[in-house]
């Protein structure tokens, strides 16, 4: 017959390249949460609400999620774990799309500036909002 060793392997290969999109998103989140432990300034101090979300109590989950999407992309995703593949980064990248847009405005009033000029970390956050929902819509049908 065949080595079953063999044959698992080519079955994560296979599940790895049906779930590339999911893999590239933990990657993305994955640097989401490396890029706010690392750096102590990520994100600028006003306003008050948004000035601890860079902080590793908020940046160690993410980190975690990113883990959890990139070594489930090399299986099946169905079921509960395609939901959670889905659903957390989903919620990470919202809420710092929301936290991104909010410190944009608080900027805005603090500097003095009249048009609205979102930052370009809130716009790749809605670049990578607007991805997870179409690879949401568009992969494996077995929702």
């Amino acid at each position: 017959m065949g080595n079953p060793k063999a044959k698992l392997k080519r079955t994560k290969w296979l599940y790895f390249r049906l779930n590339r999109a999911w893999f590239i998103n933990g990657l993305e989140t994955l640097a989401l949460g490396i890029t706010m432990i690392l750096s102590n300034n990520f994100i600028d101090r006003p306003p008050d609400f948004v000035m601890h979300i860079d902080e590793p109590i908020f940046s160690i989950p993410v980190v975690t999620v990113g883990l959890y999407v990139i070594i489930s992309s090399f299986h099946y995703l169905r079921g509960l774990n395609q939901k959670l593949v889905t659903f957390l980064p989903l919620f990470i990248w919202a809420f710092y799309f929301l936290m991104f847009l909010f410190h944009d405005i608080a900027m805005m009033q603090v500097i003095g500036i009249v048009h609205f000029s979102p930052n370009f970390t809130t716009m790749i956050s809605l670049i990578i909002i607007i991805k997870i929902l179409l690879e949401a819509l568009w992969s494996n049908p077995d929702w």
